[in-house]
C-alpha cells in the first residue's frame, strides 16, 4: 500500500504538498503541485474510495486552476479497494474524449486503465420490472387518503423491502412489504452512542401530544393521520424543514413541487407514483457497492441522471465532486447492457443518456462549475 504519507514523502521534494485550501474547496488529504510543468495531483490508497475516485475530478480542476497545457497528472497510490477505483476513474478518463489528456498513475508508474465492463450479476431488471405490479397495501392506501398531503409520498427500494412512508424525502413510518398491519411510525434511529438526529429529536416533541406513537392500525388510523399532518405542517415551515434538506429537495423535484430544466426543456421525473433511487455500479470489482441516482429523469426517450445538491459548507468541493457521481451514472447506464430492456419498457433510449448537476439558485458565479462539467459533457442547472 502506498498512502498519503509514502506519496508525500516521494513528492514533496518536487514541490507538492497537502495543505487544506478553503477558497478552492481543495483539502489536506489531497497532495498537489506543479512538476515539471504539469499540474499534479496525489491521493493515498488508504482514503476512502469515493475520495480516491473524486481526486480525479480535483486533478482536472487542479489543472484548471494553473492554468496548464494539454496534460494533467494524476498519482494513485495502492491500496485494498484499488482495482476498484481504477476502473472508476478510468470510465473518468474516457468521459473527457480528447478535451484534456489526464497521465494517470499507480504508485508513480503510469498505468493502463481499464473501463469496467459490467458483467450481469445483480437481480435488478427483474427488480424493476416488478414494481410495474406493485401495489400499496390496504392500510397504507388509507393513511395516505385522510393525511391529504402531496408532501406525504410511499417509497420502495429496487429490492422490494418494506414500504416507507415519508413526508418530504423524511420517512415517518414504515408498512411491511407484505401488507399485513401494523405500519410503524418512525422517524431515524439511534446512533451508536445514543445519539439522536435533529430529526428524530423533533418528531418525538410532536409526539409528545399524541402520546405512544408505535404503530399505526385501524383503529387509529384517523388520529395518527391527524399527527402526521401537524408534522407535515412543520416539514414545510418548521424544524424539520431544515432536517435532511437534500431528502427534502430531491422529493419536492419528484412531486414536481421544484423544476428541473436544462437549455429550457422540463424534465420529469421516468417514475412518479411509487419513487426509488435508480441503482448503479461505479465497478464491476468484488465488493462494489450500488451507488444510487437522486433522481431519474426524463426529456422525450432521453434518460437524465440528476444529482441535487443544497446549499452548504464546502460547496465548490461538494458540486465539483457531483460532476464524478454523474458521470459514473451515466456511463453505467449506458454500458450495462443488462439493464436496458427497463429502459426500453419506458419508452426510453439508455444509450442516449445524459447528466446534469442542479442546485438552488446561489448568487455565487458558476460558470467555473460549468467549464469543468463541461469537459465531461455534464450539464449544470440552477433550480426554478
Amino acid at each position: 500500500m502506498m498512502n498519503t504519507k509514502a506519496l508525500l514523502t516521494a513528492l514533496s521534494g518536487h514541490g507538492c504538498m497537502a495543505v487544506t485550501d478553503k477558497k478552492h474547496g481543495l483539502s489536506s488529504h489531497l497532495i498537489r503541485g506543479v512538476v515539471g510543468g504539469v499540474p499534479t495531483v496525489a491521493v493515498g490508497g488508504e482514503q476512502a474510495v469515493k475520495e480516491q475516485i473524486y481526486g480525479f475530478l480535483d486533478a482536472v480542476y487542479w489543472h484548471h486552476l494553473n492554468e496548464g497545457g494539454g496534460t494533467a497528472r494524476f498519482i494513485i497510490g495502492s491500496g485494498n479497494r484499488t482495482v476498484e477505483v481504477l476502473r472508476a476513474v478510468a470510465t473518468l478518463e474516457h468521459a473527457l474524449g480528447n478535451r484534456l489528456r489526464v497521465d494517470v498513475e499507480l504508485d508513480l508508474n503510469r498505468h493502463a486503465l481499464a473501463r469496467p465492463s459490467f458483467p450481469v450479476k445483480i437481480d435488478w431488471l427483474r427488480q424493476l420490472r416488478a414494481r410495474t405490479t406493485m401495489s400499496l397495501p390496504p392500510l397504507a392506501s388509507r393513511l395516505s387518503a385522510e393525511v391529504n398531503r402531496e408532501s406525504f409520498r410511499w417509497y420502495r427500494s429496487v429490492s422490494l423491502g418494506p414500504w416507507s412512508g415519508r413526508l418530504d424525502g423524511l420517512q415517518v413510518c414504515e408498512a411491511p412489504a407484505t401488507g399485513i398491519e401494523p405500519i410503524h411510525l418512525q422517524v431515524g434511529s439511534l446512533g451508536p452512542s445514543g445519539a439522536e438526529s435533529a430529526a428524530r429529536r423533533r418528531f418525538l416533541e410532536l409526539a409528545t401530544a399524541v402520546g405512544s406513537l408505535n404503530h399505526i392500525d385501524a383503529s387509529n388510523v384517523s388520529a395518527m393521520a391527524a399527527f402526521l399532518r401537524t408534522v407535515a405542517d412543520d416539514r414545510d415551515t418548521g424544524i424539520l424543514a431544515n432536517c435532511e434538506t437534500e431528502h427534502r429537495l430531491e422529493a419536492k423535484v419528484l412531486r414536481g413541487a421544484t423544476v428541473v430544466a436544462v437549455n429550457g426543456t422540463r424534465l420529469e421525473p421516468v417514475v412518479k407514483e411509487w419513487p426509488f433511487q435508480f441503482p448503479t455500479l461505479w465497478s464491476h470489482t468484488h465488493g462494489a457497492r450500488a451507488r444510487y441516482v437522486d433522481v431519474l429523469m426524463r426529456s422525450n426517450d432521453i434518460p437524465w441522471v440528476v444529482e441535487l445538491k443544497v446549499n452548504s459548507g464546502g460547496k465548490g468541493t461538494y458540486y465539483r465532486h457531483a460532476i464524478a457521481q454523474v458521470v459514473l451514472y451515466r456511463e453505467f447506464i449506458r454500458t450495462a447492457t443488462w439493464i436496458h430492456p427497463w429502459f426500453e419498457d419506458q419508452g426510453l433510449d439508455p444509450q442516449k443518456c445524459q447528466a446534469v448537476v442542479a442546485f438552488p439558485t446561489e448568487g455565487e458565479d458558476p460558470r467555473r462549475l460549468r467549464a469543468l462539467a463541461s469537459l465531461f459533457e455534464v450539464k449544470v442547472t440552477t433550480l426554478e
